[in-house]
């Protein structure tokens, strides 16, 4: 605890220095107060995941993803003013997120007033239709910096309760498959480069990512069945979802009934009270997810199913409509293609976004965003051959009625849904999708070990695919972006094509004569 106390210390120095508002005492105290609160999140979260007998590793794992989290969003308040677009109100004030940028400015609006606090939550502003974030940002401008707007409060805070989700994605990944796929896993979470951008700003998802892994650890908990408080965490964690956003909460929940059930596990060894209470959130989700969508301008009439209805199928179209409207080649693709397949490339380059290549020689961009793209795309590319090669290796399973080809249905389903329904913005789609990270976590580390177990070349083999695929469309944003000699996107997407074949066939040859070889 005194490691924790004198940490708060450190921080509110640090913050109060970079503070580019204000370096009254005032502000030192604002800072300190906020600092014990993330202390003590930080012990409790420790305290409850301390059966496992956490290792050493684990607390520098927690501590350097904080201190990612902390110090990009430290360095982007101070950067964008002058580094990001000069014609962004967002980027002047020191926001990477318009989103994060309206909500604190209503919170800011609401905090300096004499109104009610609840003011942001019963009747939320238009830059967060639940309300609940919009609310701790009211409450805590309010109580701890009722003088001085200081958005880094709020950065503080989110960078606490996202890297929190490092230490309950290793207590689940360990409880359900190993040691070595959880040390894997709570690596992947502290320093994968979406969850800290989105860490380092005032967003919803750093609450979700933490919100579902507490829900997994008590599913973890719960398969053991000698743990009677199994249900402590996962009921902490729908409250903050459906605090933060209700339908968020509902999939959470969803998520975690399909798992138990995908099992087999009966639910007689679930107490009828905690059912009850899972059964109440799920009602009180749907409800404030109806209740935030009426604010949205042009929905339809209807109850709840329309209004979902709605909002997958036309808000996919609206995107599709965006993609096609803001870029050139898709138009030209798509100009070449039947009318009946575009929603199903529009979802196939969503799933691809960040697009590395495409990042990585943008010469349109500021270079601060051009760089912050890249990075993201890297995790995202990075992570893939894992995420591929997944259902290869959970097919071949004896038993599919496991987690971990559970695992593999939830991290698809959901980046193909949130791709088809946002393949237009290279900023939302993955953040959506970086909201089920300590699955897609937990599916990798369980990936990495199996195949070194197995003795595996696949998913080397995975790997050299997705690297040969991202150097062709090198060549190809290269000719796009300089000039530069190029083959056109079908032949691109040819030249892919024909290398994965060859090396996919050239590779099962050479197993089976390996095999033939050991009379195997």
């Amino acid at each position: 605890m005194l490691v924790l106390v004198l940490g708060a210390f450190l921080t509110s120095g640090i913050l109060i220095a970079s503070d580019p508002r204000d370096h009254s005492i005032s502000g030192l105290f604002a800072y300190f107060a906020v600092s014990i609160v993330a202390a003590l999140l930080f012990w409790f979260a420790w305290q409850s995941i301390k059966d496992l007998q956490p290792p050493k590793w684990l607390f520098t794992a927690l501590i350097i993803g904080f201190s990612m989290r902390l110090g990009v969003g430290i360095g982007l308040t101070l950067a964008l003013p002058s580094m990001g677009y000069s014609d962004s109100g967002p980027h002047q004030a020191g926001y990477i997120f318009l989103d994060a940028y309206t909500r604190d400015t209503d919170a800011w609006n609401v905090a300096r007033g004499d109104g009610s606090i609840l003011a942001t939550w019963l009747d939320p502003e238009n830059s967060d239709q639940y309300g609940g974030l919009a609310l701790l940002s009211t409450a805590v401008y309010r109580i701890f910096s009722p003088d001085v707007r200081r958005p880094l409060l709020m950065i503080l805070l989110s960078a606490t309760v996202g890297s929190l989700a490092i230490l309950f994605t290793w207590s689940f990944t360990r409880r359900l498959f190993s040691s070595p796929a959880a040390q894997i896993a709570a690596w992947l979470v502290a320093i994968y480069p979406e969850a800290v951008l989105l860490g380092s700003s005032q967003m919803r998802e750093p609450f979700l990512i933490t919100a579902l892994a507490m829900g997994l650890v008590g599913l973890a908990r719960a398969r053991s069945g000698n743990d009677p408080r199994w249900w402590r965490l996962p009921l902490l964690g729908l409250l903050m979802a459906l605090f933060i956003s209700p339908p968020f909460a509902l999939i959470f929940l969803g998520i975690l009934v399909l798992a138990w059930l995908w099992e087999g596990r009966g639910k007689e060894q679930q107490r009828k009270w905690a059912w009850t209470i899972i059964a109440a959130l799920g009602i009180a989700a749907a409800g404030l997810t109806v209740r935030g969508w009426t604010s949205i301008e042009g929905r339809p009439p209807g109850g709840f199913f329309s209004l979902i209805n709605w909002w997958v199928a036309g808000g996919a179209q609206y995107q599709l409509s965006l993609l096609i409207e803001n870029s050139g080649w898709v138009q030209k693709i798509f100009g070449l293609v039947p009318e009946w397949s575009q929603m199903f490339l529009a979802t196939m380059y969503g799933l691809v976004q960040p697009f590395l290549p495409a990042a990585l020689l943008d010469s349109t961009s500021a270079p601060l965003i051009r760089i912050l793209v890249s990075w993201r795309a890297l995790g995202w590319f990075l992570l893939l051959p894992c995420l591929i090669y997944a259902p290869l290796l959970a097919v071949r399973k004896a038993n599919r009625r496991t987690l971990a080809f559970f695992f593999v249905f939830v991290v698809w389903i959901t980046a193909i849904a949130v791709s088809y329904r946002d393949a237009g913005r290279m900023w939302d789609n993955p953040r959506w999708r970086v909201v089920f990270l300590s699955i897609q976590a937990a599916l990798a580390g369980w990936t990495w070990m199996k195949a070194i177990e197995m003795k595996s070349p696949w998913l080397r083999r995975t790997a050299v695919i997705v690297g040969f695929a991202t150097l062709a469309f090198l060549q190809w944003e290269a000719g796009r972006y300089y000039d530069f000699p190029r083959l056109n996107l079908w032949n691109t997407l040819g030249l892919i094509a024909i290398f994965s074949s060859i090396f996919v066939a050239g590779s099962l040859m050479y197993d089976r004569s390996k095999f033939a070889r050991r009379g195997t």
